[in-house]
């Protein structure tokens, strides 16, 4: 009895865990792509490995975000509640290694239009589907004011 149960119970183990382990060498390596771009430096990776948190003089964090069930999340935030065009292209850059193969106006066009309405929402939080593209956004002016974008595949 015991050897026909296993067989099945290890088919689904490998049906349940193999797109994870996968997801997670998609991370590492987009984790990858982001240090060898040059605009950001690697700074450390959370004792879990599900989050690598990075450098970068354009904006005070920029983290990549490794779920195995939905895959990369790019988080990146600024203590200004008006970011400049520059960094706007900043993670518009960063926002296209983890989601590839997206336009660039369409990237920067969700990012530019989920902050004007973070900006403009009571709750501060804005979401945008563009392309393929989701953007989500925190956006205030109180305290000195800051700006936060999260960029994942749709």
């Amino acid at each position: 009895m015991f050897k026909s149960i296993i067989w099945p119970i290890l088919i689904l183990l490998t049906i349940v865990l193999l797109p994870r382990a996968s997801r997670a060498d998609e991370c590492q390596a987009t984790a990858a792509k982001l240090t060898a771009a040059g605009e950001v430096r690697l700074d450390h990776v959370s004792p879990s490995g599900g989050t690598t948190f990075f450098s970068s003089p354009l904006a005070q964090d920029v983290l990549l975000i490794c779920d195995p069930v939905h895959g990369a999340d790019l988080s990146v935030h600024f203590d200004t509640a008006s970011p400049s065009s520059a960094s706007f292209e900043f993670v518009r850059r960063l926002a296209q290694i983890v989601v590839p193969g997206k336009a660039r106006k369409d990237v920067l066009a969700a990012l530019r239009t989920c902050h004007s309405r973070a900006l403009t929402d009571k709750n501060e939080l804005a979401t945008v589907v563009k392309s393929g593209v989701h953007v989500e956004c925190q956006a205030f002016t109180r305290d000195n004011g800051g700006s936060s974008f999260s960029i994942s595949r749709e």
